[in-house]
């Protein structure tokens, strides 16, 4: 459900943010993680992973944009 809620967030974010503005994040994330605002937008570089019994917890107004590869 939280992979689902993240790409809901990315579609729902249509703006593009200029390089090296973003709080780039990617590999498996600490147990409990915040992502606020006052590092937002953060730019999800390669998979992401929440560990076991981990959370993550995106503050409402967070921009989550994923890199894309060709």
């Amino acid at each position: 459900m939280r992979l689902y809620s993240l790409i809901l967030l990315t579609l729902c974010t249509g703006a593009a943010f200029p390089a090296g503005a973003a709080t780039e994040v990617g590999g498996t994330l600490a147990s409990n993680t915040v992502w606020t605002t006052n590092g937002s937008p953060y730019l999800v570089t390669n998979a992401t992973f929440v560990p076991p019994g981990g959370v993550l917890t995106i503050q409402p107004g967070v921009a989550v944009q994923f890199r894309t590869t060709a």
